[in-house]
Order: C-alpha cells, then sequence, then structure tokens
C-alpha cells in the first residue's frame, strides 16, 4: 500500500510537471491548439487516475444505487474551464498546477440522468456565475445548483 502511494504521488507530480511545462512554452515551439489538446489530455489522466468507474474517489449519491451502464465519469469542474484556466497561470510552476489540479480537476461518478441535467440546466461546459478560481471556491457549485448530490463516502469496489 505504501509503495502504490508513493507511486501516484510521483505520477501526479510528474503530470504536473508536464502541464506546467507545455504552460510555459512559447507559441513558437508549441502551438496554442497543441498546449490545449495536451493540457485536456493532462487533465483526462489526473481525474482517472485511480479509475475512471471503479475505482473514482467521489460518486453521487444517485450514482451509488445506479446500475453500472447508467453511469459516467464527470468532470467536478469542466475540462475546458480547466484548461483555460491552467493556461492563463504563464509562468507556471509544478507547485502551482499541483495545487490547483488537486483542488479542482475532481472525477465523480454521476448518472446519465445527471448528466444530463448539467447539460439542461446549462452548466455542461461552465461554472456558475460569480465562480472563481480562488481560496474560497467551490468545485461543487455546479452539481448544487443543478441539485446533484454527492456522498459523503465512496465504496470505490464497484
Amino acid at each position: 500500500m505504501g509503495k502504490r502511494r508513493k507511486r501516484h504521488e510521483r505520477d501526479d507530480r510528474k503530470i504536473a510537471s508536464d502541464v506546467a511545462f507545455v504552460i510555459n512554452q512559447d507559441d513558437e515551439a508549441l502551438s496554442f491548439n497543441a498546449k490545449q489538446a495536451v493540457i485536456k489530455n493532462a487533465i483526462w489522466v489526473w481525474t482517472q487516475r485511480h479509475g475512471k468507474i471503479k475505482g473514482c474517489q467521489i460518486w453521487t449519491v444517485d450514482a451509488r444505487n445506479a446500475e453500472r451502464k447508467s453511469l459516467r465519469h464527470e468532470h467536478v469542474v469542466p475540462i475546458r474551464v480547466l484548461r483555460d484556466q491552467l493556461l492563463g497561470m504563464k509562468p507556471a510552476t509544478t507547485e502551482d498546477v499541483l495545487e490547483f489540479l488537486k483542488k479542482f480537476a475532481i472525477g465523480c461518478v454521476v448518472t446519465k440522468e445527471e448528466h444530463d441535467l448539467l447539460d439542461k440546466s446549462g452548466l455542461r461546459q461552465s461554472m456558475p456565475e460569480g465562480f472563481a478560481f480562488d481560496d474560497a471556491a467551490d468545485p461543487f457549485s455546479r452539481y448544487e445548483l443543478a441539485g446533484i448530490k454527492v456522498a459523503e463516502t465512496t465504496d470505490c469496489s464497484r
């Protein structure tokens, strides 16, 4: 268990280091579109590093009781929002990116109905008005606004 935890911590730092490296490249070395693609992929890797469904550490209350086929891996803060915020961090340090990813790049297992509810609420690719990436930011504010309840504890074995 100890070795596995240390490996994940190294992997976390490596992902953050890679993202910081990409952010800090000038547009002649790496195009803006390439930066967007790399960062988007890094966020996916980050949020699924413990598992897309099985192993994902955060689930909604409804997802815990749903059939496996109706479950979706969702990003608490949409990837587009995360990516745009990261791209604005230039110059970026590994520590700044690591702290940001730990706080805001969160995967959550939701039901298909909850996923559709976010779409219908106009929150599919955005955060609620007034959301700011600061110390008081609640990454789950989008779920709260849509009426989606996150489970207190999660059995990740499904």
